[in-house]
């Protein structure tokens, strides 16, 4: 099975992985969804969210700037509370 860092993977429990990353307990939004954390400077922002996709599944998300303005998106697809899916991206900025 594909892992991800701080030993989580497929197969994990979607709240075992929420507690691996930071959660600073935002309150649910009216459909579900959280703001985990939100830390923005000058220069830079990192994001964690907790998303209700339309399909039923939820999607547990980090956005972290790495250099030059690129971002790594590290995100977990979970179904009845087991990670089911990771995905690692990479976001390159706009020339």
């Amino acid at each position: 099975a594909f892992s991800g860092p701080r030993d989580t993977a497929v197969g994990s429990s979607l709240n075992d992985v929420r507690g691996q990353f930071r959660d600073d307990g935002g309150e649910a939004r009216a459909n579900g969804d959280f703001l985990l954390y939100s830390k923005k400077t000058q220069d830079e922002s990192q994001i964690g969210m907790l998303t209700n996709l339309e399909d039923g599944r939820q999607k547990l998300s980090y956005y972290h700037p790495v250099k030059n303005g690129q971002y790594i998106e590290l995100s977990y697809y979970g179904r009845d509370g087991i990670v089911a899916q990771i995905d690692w991206l990479q976001y390159q900025p706009s020339t």
